[in-house]
Parts: structure tokens; C-alpha cells; sequence
């Protein structure tokens, strides 16, 4: 099933996200991942004068979306707030999806039903470690000329023994903004200065085995604010990754930060609204089974209203050397929309 619709830290963001140098700048030699973090509460930008935007922090909404007029998502690509769905049903990947890759891994459609979420197909990511370099695979689909709103939803699963360490790792979905005649460009460490490009991925983070594996989950952000070339990391308690910055507003709501099981399907959806440029009334919000589980409001990511969210995707990566065996992620029932999805309607 699918419409296209009408219309680490270091080299690990070279597979995902990019930009060029913003107002903000931390050199390299700054940034210790494991510092102290904080709640964030101001309505100001690190240099305290940016604007403060009423109502950017209107509720969002939680449980059954659009998805509840389609049980099991029969017909819901047929929704007009719908831009792109997949089921994987179809036996190759790239019948559906604009980009794929496997750098030292596999990318691929599977029918094992300890992969397959509904159906009797899904998507699986796995990478080979160790190995001589930098593992990547994945895909992307791109929604050209975007959208300033993008909601993506999936189902998703860790293999029970996949044992995940950031940074240099990337895992799960992501939303990213690009230039249409950029848009297969993953731009390392390169800052979003406003007219380039902004990304999120729905990433986990894990520096250590003192934290369980897969890690708890954040967004891995690259934005006009981003405190290191290399993006920041949100957390849904509001710790940002490096701290001692203030982003998110008086209206943030702190919530429990979250790791996910291995072993067990969960239903994800990430959300970006761009700002309007010139004002601080961006957000990014994401959702564990229909539950709002984080909301980061107060962002900016473009000064010009063409820069709009263009592009989805799965991905896998690593050059963490404390990642020594491969590490597998199944995705199924996969919609992109313009307003909010929800879980799948079930009977």
C-alpha cells in the first residue's frame, strides 16, 4: 500500500542530517556529551533576547488520530492528510522508497514473523559490527516540495539482543528539511543556519552499560539554536545534550524520559512544525503508543518560508566501537501526514 501525495557525535550525522555555521558556536574541544543538563524553563534563546510566542505551546493531541476512520490502516492512504504510506507488502524496498542503502548491513524486506508487525511483510535494518568502518543502512522517501507541518508514524522493534552505545550512533526515524536540489544530502556537522537545512531524529541514547540498552529515547535535533556542530539531543525531562542552555519556553511541560524494551513492537510518531521565520514558534513533539511522550516548543528552524520538511526516513548507524555484534531493527505500517495519525485502528 502507498501514495506519494499529489502534489555521534562526529561523522555519524553524515548519514542523517546537516548546514552551515548559525550565530551559536561551541568548538569542538567544548563538548563533554556526559556534562551536567538542566530543565528548561526560559522563553529566550541562549542569548536571552529572543522572541516570546504566545499559544506556542497549545495542547497537542493523544490516542486515535485520523487512523481510527481505518481499521488496520485499510484505505488510509487514501485520507486527503495523507502524503505517503507503506505497509511493505511489496517484495522490494526501493519499488517504494526514493533512497536506499546498506553500508556494511542489510536493508531489506523480510517475512520472518518475528519481524513483521501486521501483515506478512516488514522493513528490516541491520548492521554488521565490528567491522573495518562506519556501518549505515536505510531509506528515505522524499516529499517534495514539503510540508510545514509533517507527522510520520511507524511501528518499530529492537531485536532482543541488539546492544546499542551513542555516540557515533543513529537509530529509528528521523524528519529533515532540505533544499529540493539538496535533498540526498545528510550534511555532517554542518550548521542549520536557517536556509539550509533542519532535522530530527527519533533517536536513543545510551553512553554506557549502566544504561539499559537501547537507551532512553530523544530527539537528535539539528536547529538554529544547536549548541555543537553536530546537533543537540532533546530529552523528554528537558536535558539537552550539551547543556546549559535554555530552549523550549515557560509553556514546556517536563515528562519521564523513556527507554523502550527490546524485543517488543511500539508505536512511534514523530511530529515538526516549522516557525514562521523571524519568530520562535517552531516545535517538535513525539508519541510512544498514542501517548505524547515528548514536546520541545520554542524552536527555530528557518528564516525563510521555503525551507519546509521534505523528507522521511529509517535509518541505522554507528562507528561506536563499544558496539561489537550486529544490531537489528524491524518497521512496519509506516504513514506521513499533515495532521496527527495515531496508533492503528485494530479489529
Amino acid at each position: 500500500m502507498i501514495r506519494t501525495g499529489m502534489f555521534v557525535i562526529g561523522i555519524v550525522a553524515m548519514f542523517f542530517l546537516g548546514g552551515a555555521p548559525s550565530q551559536i558556536s561551541i568548538a569542538d574541544s567544548e563538548y563533554d556529551p556526559f556534562q551536567p543538563v538542566q530543565i528548561i524553563t526560559s522563553a529566550h534563546g541562549p542569548d536571552q533576547n529572543g522572541p516570546v510566542i504566545p499559544g506556542y505551546a497549545e495542547p497537542l493531541p493523544e490516542g486515535p488520530g485520523l487512523s481510527v476512520n481505518y481499521i488496520n490502516d485499510i484505505g488510509i492512504v487514501d485520507d486527503p492528510s495523507v502524503l505517503f504510506a507503506d505497509d511493505f507488502e511489496q517484495s522490494m524496498l526501493d519499488e517504494h522508497w526514493d533512497h536506499t542503502w546498506a553500508n556494511r548491513g542489510e536493508s531489506r524486506i523480510i517475512h520472518d514473523k518475528i519481524g513483521v508487525h501486521s501483515g506478512g511483510s516488514a522493513y528490516m535494518a541491520r548492521i554488521h559490527r565490528p567491522a573495518d568502518g562506519p556501518s549505515s543502512v536505510g531509506a528515505r522517501k522524499f516529499l517534495l516540495p514539503g510540508h510545514d507541518t509533517l507527522f510520520f508514524r511507524y511501528y518499530a522493534k529492537y531485536s532482543s539482543n541488539s546492544e546499542l552505545y551513542h555516540g557515533g550512533t543513529h537509530n529509528a526515524a528521523s524528519i529533515a528539511a532540505r533544499r529540493p536540489d539538496e535533498i540526498y544530502e545528510s550534511y555532517a556537522g554542518v550548521y542549520a543556519k536557517g536556509d539550509n537545512l533542519y532535522s530530527i531524529i527519533l533517536d536513543t541514547w545510551r553512553p554506557d552499560s549502566t544504561v539499559a540498552s537501547p537507551g532512553e529515547m530523544a530527539f537528535y535535533c539539528y536547529h538554529m539554536h544547536q549548541g555543537h556542530q553536530w546537533g543537540d539531543h532533546f530529552f523528554p525531562s528537558g536535558r539537552v545534550l550539551p547543556g546549559g542552555r535554555e530552549l523550549f519556553g515557560p509553556k514546556f511541560v517536563p515528562r519521564d524520559d523513556f527507554t523502550p524494551e527490546r524485543g517488543r513492537w511500539y508505536c512511534y510518531e514523530l511530529m515538526i512544525i516549522a516557525n514562521t521565520p523571524g519568530e520562535r514558534n517552531g516545535r517538535a513533539a513525539f508519541w510512544v503508543d498514542g501517548i505524547l511522550t515528548g514536546d520541545f516548543p520554542n524552536l527555530e528552524f528557518r528564516n525563510t518560508a521555503e525551507l519546509k520538511p521534505n523528507r522521511i526516513a529509517f535509518q541505522l548507524y554507528t562507528h561506536n566501537e563499544q558496539i561489537t555484534g550486529d544490531v537489528t531493527m524491524w518497521f512496519d505500517d509506516a504513514v506521513a501526514a499533515t495532521s496527527y495519525i495515531g496508533p492503528r485502528t485494530e479489529r
